[in-house]
């Protein structure tokens, strides 16, 4: 608060009493006046705005206690007074979904300057990924956020990013303000190694190794709380028709009514797709290796004669 010039006038009449009264004025609220001594005072300093209002009217009365009166009209001339930037009633909370490419558009970064200077942006800190310290970046020349090279943007492994970011005007004035980067989650494929080995006995049916979905990754399975499921099936290779898989573990097992007498390598192409409909495949190499009998005792009858 501070003060401007009293309004005060001398009463001729000595011994009466002088009474200031604000009687009305261009913003109601913004001035007060002191009745005992005149002096005008901000009362709300948030009603004051050069860039609103450049001036504002008075209408004050003098009274006395001889019930006498008079008015004046006093205009407050608002000096103008250079205010940094503001981000007053600016959206925060941004969003932009996982794997998004270099250049994706996040969100406004704007702030407002009350004199309408030109403004420049800098990022003061941002929490990173796994693969980048830096996902985001000010896209040039424009008060946006948008996704950097490299970025690794991933739901599972971080969810919420928290960037800072400084707005300078031209005289230098600057004001900062974090902003909340949600990342969406998006459907991952499932991801199988190029090829894949596994060895089986000949001359025996059953499972072949460990199942496939052991050599499976897919991120949205990191996701707390996921039940994702996953279809198997042998699309193809020059073994197909000795081999079968479960369709939910990707188990591989030998075929019903299959023989596999011969050492040697056998091959099956399998395709994983997760519920989204995305898929994978990979080619399965099974290794058949002699089998590992237990030996076998023969016992011949033998004759004792007795004396």
């Amino acid at each position: 608060m501070f003060s401007l010039p009293d309004a005060r006038r001398v009463d001729p009449d000595k011994g009466t009493t002088i009474v200031y009264r604000l009687a009305r004025q261009t913003v109601e609220g913004a001035f007060s006046v002191d009745p005992t001594t005149g002096a005008i005072k901000v009362a709300a300093a948030s009603l004051i705005d050069y860039e609103d209002r450049t001036s504002h009217v008075l209408e004050i009365y003098v009274e006395t206690t001889a019930m006498h009166q008079t008015g004046k009209n006093l205009t407050v001339t608002i000096e103008d007074v250079d205010e940094p930037p503001s981000y007053d009633g600016v959206e925060v909370e941004l969003a932009v979904d996982e794997n998004s490419a270099e250049g994706t558009l996040v969100g406004s970064i704007a702030a407002v300057d009350p004199e309408g200077a030109s403004m420049t942006y800098t990022i003061l800190s941002q929490t990173g990924t796994g693969s980048t310290s830096t996902p985001f970046r000010i896209k040039s020349g424009e008060a946006k956020l948008e996704v950097a090279a490299s970025a690794g943007l991933d739901y599972e492994s971080t969810s919420r990013h928290e960037v800072q970011i400084e707005a300078k005007d031209t005289s230098l004035q600057k004001t900062t303000k974090t902003f909340f980067v949600n990342i969406g989650n998006v459907n991952d494929a499932p991801v199988l190694p190029a090829t894949i080995t596994r060895s089986h006995p000949k001359l025996t049916g059953g499972n072949v190794g460990e199942a496939l979905s052991q050599n499976l990754e897919d991120d949205d399975l990191l996701r707390r709380g996921s039940t994702e499921s996953h279809m198997w099936n042998i699309t193809g290779g020059a073994d197909a028709s000795l081999f079968d898989i479960d369709a939910s573990t990707g188990q591989l097992k030998v075929a019903s009514g299959a023989s596999i007498s011969t050492t040697g390598d056998r091959t099956v192409t399998v395709e994983v797709q997760d519920a989204g409909g995305l898929t994978d495949t990979t080619t399965v190499t099974i290794s058949i290796t002699d089998a590992n009998f237990p030996p076998q005792v023969t016992v011949s009858p033998t004759t004792k004669t007795l004396a």
